[in-house]
């Protein structure tokens, strides 16, 4: 359990949230883990799954954050605790990738992001299958289990790997650019969580990964991640964003370095 009253006098406070947040991913991850491929589901308004993971993970932080941080307000997919005039704001996505994690794929993901004034200036994500812990605080690099990551540099769309995710109803349509992508050569892998996808682009394995939704919870933590690792997190139309009040166009993840070649094709791509 994390101890509030072990934070030295002299200490950073952000080493103190970066080790709340990594102690609490380690703990959403067992948690996954034990639950792995339980076919236990409700549907939410928008026809998408919530399990009782999923709703375990949010209670559980906002438990630990008010208990903790009696300040801080915590946006969670399933749950937020909003204060008026918070400084600092714990934004969660506690399973991305639930219909992976319903189905046997262990392409899932939990995210946590720490946001100061409404800029992110932490973000953690894991991998609990792979133990792959993903850990970035602004201005100090990013790092996957303790050693420094780096993004691609690969320079051209022909041949680029990029995760993409879109499911039916999705808030922004993506078919026509998975297609156009494909004919521009590109490899575009659909691996259900758009967290494993954004991990997978900080540590250099993608080039990119694109996601139509317009909730904050699945970026955020990887809007302090990637560009820490050398990328960029922009929207689908190449804008920063703002990540406390729950409404983006979509995001763009990626090395950099492909972006004028990819957003020539989305903006072909997305009306």
């Amino acid at each position: 359990m994390f101890n509030v009253n072990k934070k030295p006098v002299n200490r950073n406070v952000n080493e103190f949230f970066l080790d709340f947040g990594k102690e609490f991913a380690k703990e959403a991850g067992s948690i996954i883990r034990a639950d792995f491929n339980k076919k236990e589901f409700t549907l939410k308004e928008d026809n998408t799954p919530v399990t009782k993971t999923d709703v375990k993970i949010n209670e559980m932080l906002i438990e630990k954050v008010s208990s903790t941080f009696n300040t801080h307000q915590v946006l969670g997919e399933e749950r937020s605790v909003l204060k008026s005039n918070a400084t600092y704001t714990w934004v969660c996505d506690p399973l991305d990738g639930t219909i992976s994690f319903l189905h046997g794929s262990p392409t899932c993901s939990f995210s946590l992001a720490l946001l100061k004034n409404e800029v992110p200036i932490i973000g953690i994500t894991t991998d609990p299958f792979m133990d792959r812990l993903y850990v970035a605080g602004l201005g100090n690099g990013a790092t996957l289990n303790g050693k420094k990551i780096s993004t691609s540099n690969k320079n051209k769309l022909k041949n680029a790997v990029i995760g993409m995710s879109y499911w039916p109803g999705a808030q922004i349509e993506l078919f026509n650019a998975h297609k156009n992508l494909v004919k521009a050569g590109a490899s575009v892998l659909m691996l259900g969580s758009i967290v494993y996808s954004g991990n997978l682009v900080a540590s250099g394995d993608f080039d990119a990964a694109i996601h139509p939704a317009r909730f904050t919870y699945d970026s955020a933590a990887l809007s302090v991640i990637i560009p820490q690792a050398g990328g960029k997190v922009t929207s689908l139309t190449g804008k920063e964003q703002r990540y406390v009040d729950n409404e983006i166009f979509g995001a763009v993840m990626s090395n950099g370095l492909i972006n004028k070649e990819l957003f020539e094709v989305l903006s072909k791509s997305i009306r």
